[in-house]
């Protein structure tokens, strides 16, 4: 999941992070950001008209119970089973 913003909605609580660029299959260049200390992917960022298109990692934001969702993209490759979690047994916690 990816919550998308700009980049002065964001507030950067750790070191800087390592950056590298990635050509997506609509020909646009996104810049993966990453923690340059274990790599777990933190945000994407876009180039020229597209720079302060910021989508940040679900696992990286602190107040994701805060954020609700509001659309879906890239819903053809969804698993077909997806549709199903709401509906499983679960528990409150381990």
């Amino acid at each position: 999941m990816t919550a998308i913003c700009t980049g002065a909605d964001v507030k950067l609580t750790g070191g800087t992070p390592k950056v590298y660029g990635k050509r997506g299959d609509n020909g646009r260049m996104r810049f993966q950001h990453f923690c340059g200390d274990g790599g777990s992917p933190l945000f994407t960022s876009g180039e020229g008209d597209q720079a302060d298109d910021w989508g940040i990692r679900w696992g990286s934001i602190r107040q994701r119970d805060q954020l609700r969702p509001v659309r879906q993209i890239w819903c053809q490759s969804a698993a077909v089973w997806i549709d199903a979690v709401p509906l499983l047994p679960g528990r409150p916690g381990d």
